[in-house]
Order: structure tokens, then C-alpha cells, then sequence
């Protein structure tokens, strides 16, 4: 996965949705977008770390999690918050035994996430279960000295 040329010229939305249909004609991915509300162009700074966020989440989806499907969800959130969730059906993984392992490890991916949401002041979090697939969520203050 890539930076792409549409986050740059038309915004993350857009961004998201190329990405999808690429996986989708590419990997055979089944990636589904549903945005709600309308929040309209965010800082570049935001919409490069909300996208970095959405890409480190589908590469884990389909790497490591054997995930067919991964469900991106964008939309406005009270508090004037941007709120996204990417959730796959993969074979999911213990959160807390991996963020343990970072020292062991070549890959540093969720704690990336992690990184990513601080820059703009947002907060992530993510949930997995063996078995049971993975979701990253990632809340940005929408204010526009954050944003």
C-alpha cells in the first residue's frame, strides 16, 4: 500500500474509497466503506495519519489475519469528533501478549497506530480476540487547531 495521489487532490474520502476498489480487483479483498455525515476536507496532516491508520489495518487484516473482508466506517461523532473503524473477520490476536513482544519483533504495527493518532491528537485503541477479528478505532478532535 501506497500514499495516494486522491488523499493529496481530493481528500480522504475519496482516498478510501480507490483503496477499497484496488483490494477489491487486486486481493479479492471484500472492503466496504460506509461514511456518515459530512465533515468535508480535514488538515493534510489529519487526512495522511487517518489514511496511514486505515492502510496499517487492512495490511494486518491481510497479512497477518487472513481476513476476506475488512468494513472501514468513517463518520461525525459528538464533540465535533471524526471517528473511524476498520474492523476484519480475520483470525484476530491477543492485544496485550503482542504489545508485550514489541522488543522480539520486526513489525511494529500497532503500536504505529498508536504513533499516528498522536501526531494529530487523536486517540486509537484496538480489540482483537483470537478467533474473533480485529477492530482499530481512531477518534480525531475535529477543532481546527488540532484538526
Amino acid at each position: 500500500m501506497r500514499r495516494s495521489v486522491l488523499l493529496e487532490t481530493r481528500g480522504l474520502i475519496p482516498a478510501l474509497e480507490s483503496c477499497g476498489c484496488r483490494l477489491r480487483k487486486s486481493e479479492g479483498l471484500n472492503v466496504a466503506l460506509n461514511v456518515e455525515g459530512d465533515f468535508g476536507r480535514l488538515s493534510h496532516k489529519a487526512e495522511v495519519a487517518v489514511f496511514s491508520v486505515v492502510q496499517e489495518a487492512i495490511n494486518n487484516g491481510r497479512k497477518h489475519a487472513q481476513a476476506g473482508r475488512v468494513d472501514i466506517e468513517v463518520k461525525l461523532a459528538e464533540e465535533d469528533c471524526l471517528v473511524v473503524i476498520v474492523r476484519d473477520d480475520g483470525i484476530g490476536f491477543d492485544v496485550d501478549r503482542v504489545a508485550g513482544r514489541y522488543d522480539e519483533r520486526e513489525s511494529l504495527g500497532t503500536l504505529s497506530v498508536k504513533e499516528r493518532a498522536e501526531v494529530v491528537h487523536g486517540e486509537s485503541s484496538i480489540s482483537s480476540h483470537p478467533g474473533e477479528g480485529t477492530s482499530v478505532n481512531r477518534r480525531l478532535s475535529l477543532t481546527p487547531n488540532l484538526a
